[in-house]
């Protein structure tokens, strides 16, 4: 089905598609770096925050307060179904194994 949708779209007419923008990928991208990076140092929680808080920023309607809020809670999320769920070897906390 894809690939009939996509020898069908190269014969319709229409407008140019928009340039791709690089920002927002390299944004996204480089936060989950960072997340890979800290975690095993500054724990699941804080990394989780900051991935999110990061990875807002490629938007242009970025928010710091609605960033925090959602890191918070998919930080719980996370704690929740990787520690206690699937009970993963993984620091909550900087130091705290």
């Amino acid at each position: 089905l894809g690939a009939i949708l996509a020898l069908r779209s190269l014969r319709l007419a229409g407008p140019p598609l928009p340039g791709w923008k690089w920002r927002p990928v390299l944004v996204v991208l480089g936060s989950v770096v960072v997340f890979g990076a800290i975690v095993n140092f500054a724990g699941l929680v804080l990394s989780t925050i900051l991935l999110i808080a990061m990875a807002s920023a490629a938007s242009h309607e970025f928010r710091p307060k609605e960033a925090l809020i959602s890191g918070i809670l998919l930080a719980v999320l996370a704690v929740g179904v990787f520690v206690i769920g699937l009970k993963l070897q993984i620091g909550i906390w900087p130091g705290a194994r």
